[in-house]
């Protein structure tokens, strides 16, 4: 966040284990520190006034969600200043741990639909645990959102 603060167009927080079950008061699904929801409150802190958090994850964020629940409204999407992204690759064809199927290419164009939104990108590394993918997965979503 102190990078795309600073005026970095996509910054990548590698963090492990995911955060985005986790509450300001507990903790779930193997998570122990909501890095999104530092990374969004931190960007609030630095200035700005509007931060979107997108859960890519194929698990729902049910803590982020708590942590953000009174902060919520109806503001469209292009007016937001950054895009904290939960960057979860569970939702991976070969992944275990998600009936999904989201292909390699799903993740790159992912990355380019946030990059079009226009505004500063923290991706933040959430689930993903088919090992052999994960750093390829990962490389195409990162690939989307910062190729013009």
């Amino acid at each position: 966040m102190d990078l795309v603060r600073t005026g970095v167009a996509v910054a990548y927080a590698l963090c492990r284990p995911p955060g985005h079950h986790a509450t300001r008061g507990g903790y779930g699904g193997s998570c122990y520190l909501n890095n999104a929801a530092v990374a969004a409150q931190a960007l609030i802190d630095g200035g700005c006034a509007r931060v979107a958090i997108l859960d890519i994850d194929a698990h729902h964020g049910n803590g982020t969600q708590a942590i953000f629940h009174d902060a919520r409204t109806a503001a469209a999407a292009r007016s937001v200043e950054a895009v904290v992204v939960s960057l979860g690759v569970d939702a991976a064809v070969d992944d275990p741990e998600s009936p999904l199927a989201v292909t390699q290419e799903g993740y790159r164009r992912t990355g380019e639909l946030i990059r079009e939104l226009g505004v500063p990108v923290v991706a933040v590394q959430e689930g993903g645990y088919h090992l052999s993918n994960l750093g390829a997965l990962t490389v195409a979503t990162l690939t989307g959102l910062s190729s013009p």
